[in-house]
């Protein structure tokens, strides 16, 4: 199996792979500021020159790497998370759902009796 993985990949592909793993952070660095300006530009002019540029980018470089574009694009997240406050930090403890169990019913005589929870 480990040898047919191998096959489907050339050993430049296998080279870059390699190189995109080293450099990771600068690799999440640009794809984020691609996203930034994928949005800028479906602002600027329209949503399918965004589909065409990334259709032309797939054909260049990637069907794998280059995602598709199936029309207008969520805006760009931010970069920082919002400050929470300490409160907020706790856990929650849900209580346990008791509607879920059978909890002392007479079961029907025509009727299997439910399994109760214990």
């Amino acid at each position: 199996m480990k040898h047919f993985r191998k096959m489907e990949h050339s050993a430049a592909a296998e080279d870059v792979a390699l190189d995109v793993a080293r450099r990771w952070a600068e690799v999440e660095k640009l794809a984020r500021y691609g996203v930034k300006a994928a949005d800028v530009l479906q602002t600027i002019t329209s949503p399918h020159l965004l589909e065409a540029l990334a259709d032309a980018a797939r054909g260049v470089v990637s069907k794998d790497l280059v995602p598709t574009v199936a029309g207008p694009m969520p805006h760009a997240a931010p970069t920082e998370l919002p400050k929470r406050h300490a409160r907020v930090r706790q856990p929650h403890i849900f209580p346990r759902a008791s509607t879920a169990c059978s909890a002392g019913t007479t079961p029907s005589p025509r009727r299997r009796p439910l399994p109760t929870c214990s």
